[in-house]
């Protein structure tokens, strides 16, 4: 980092009046957690080009990071002014929501990002575990599956489904998903004892006694 702060500093005394040159130097402080010195350079960038969408979208970033709640909401929702057909946006807004408890302002917002971007794991995540934390596990569960389906890597959609299974009684589907996630990673503590928990509710005290010791 510091031969590349060197280098796109330079850049920038080279060329001070030019939105690219700021946002690079921004987004390396960035990189660093070095917010102070990285929101200096998104704004001037926006100084010089109040539409760069990046850099009001990673000065949102910044404030959620700090709990700036307000600010951080100001800026997702002029990201998405700016760009309204940009997912990340309205994920970030779900995040804010959900992060305040605004739980049904954070569905609205996933829902919104999975309408521009079927694809994004992340939003089915998110919205999962809202239903899942108001023990509507059945919408939890088609959420997680079409995440799984979207990411077959994901550790935490693997691991969110299994315990939806388990919550719903599931049992047999729950030690599946339990098992891909150990196969995603072998050493979690937490996938071998809630397995073992599942094996326990089916009456399998051997195996639940195999999953405890792991």
């Amino acid at each position: 980092y510091p031969e590349a702060l060197k280098y796109l500093s330079k850049d920038r005394e080279l060329r001070p009046n030019n939105p690219d040159t700021n946002f690079k130097l921004a987004e390396a402080y960035h990189e660093m957690k070095s917010y102070g010195n990285a929101q200096q350079f998104y704004s001037k960038t926006l100084q010089l080009d109040p539409q760069y969408y990046q850099a009001v979208f990673n000065s949102g970033l910044i404030h959620q990071e700090k709990k700036e709640y307000n600010e951080a909401m100001a800026l997702f929702k002029r990201s998405a002014e700016i760009k309204p057909n940009d997912y990340a946006s309205y994920y970030q807004i779900g995040k804010v929501m959900e992060e305040t408890g605004n739980d049904n302002g954070a569905m609205e917002n996933y829902n919104k990002a999975l309408s521009i971007n079927p694809g994004y794991t992340k939003a089915y995540i998110n919205l999962g575990e809202l239903y899942a934390k108001n023990k509507l596990y059945d919408k939890a569960i088609s959420l997680y599956r079409s995440a799984t389906a979207n990411n077959p890597q994901s550790f935490e959609a693997h691991y969110n489904l299994a315990n939806a299974y388990r919550e719903s009684k599931m049992l047999d589907e729950a030690i599946e998903e339990y098992n891909t996630c150990l196969n995603l990673k072998p050493a979690d503590s937490k996938s071998h004892f809630f397995m073992g928990m599942a094996y326990r509710d089916k009456g399998n005290y051997q195996m639940a006694a195999q999953s405890f010791e792991k």
